[in-house]
């Protein structure tokens, strides 16, 4: 089993807990056609779900300010989601500084060499921790 580190912030706990690697809504996918996306099964693979410790519920109107999402936290909790960019996209606030996966092998970008120009490749089985 992977083992993931997770640098809180003082006072929070955070449930991490690996993602599974199927879905019951690309289950529900005619023939389970979602699963031929190779991109969104390799996500699944490696995925973590970071659970939201309360409920709320989140209604947008369809425009696109910020303050078009209202966001109602369920009784006696604060939901740690908010609306900054409009659009209907909501942010979650995850109370965490990085990860570190172990025991895994992480991709890693790095810059090539062999170019002046800023250009990037991918570097498979190189360490990495990812800041948020």
């Amino acid at each position: 089993m992977p083992k993931l580190v997770a640098y809180t912030m003082d006072g929070h706990a955070v449930r991490i807990r690996p993602a599974p690697l199927e879905r019951d809504w690309m289950d529900a996918t005619d023939q389970r056609f979602a699963y031929r996306c190779l991109p969104l099964n390799i996500a699944n693979a490696h995925g973590w779900e970071l659970l939201c410790p309360s409920g709320f519920s989140a209604r947008w109107d369809g425009l696109n300010h910020k303050e078009t999402i209202r966001i109602k936290s369920d009784l006696g909790t604060h939901a740690p989601v908010v609306s900054h960019f409009g659009h209907g996209v909501l942010t979650f606030h995850v109370p965490q500084r990085s990860y570190r996966a172990e025991d895994m092998t992480c991709p890693a970008i790095q810059r090539s060499k062999n170019s002046s120009s800023p250009s990037w490749q991918r570097s498979a089985g190189a360490p990495s921790a990812r800041s948020f």
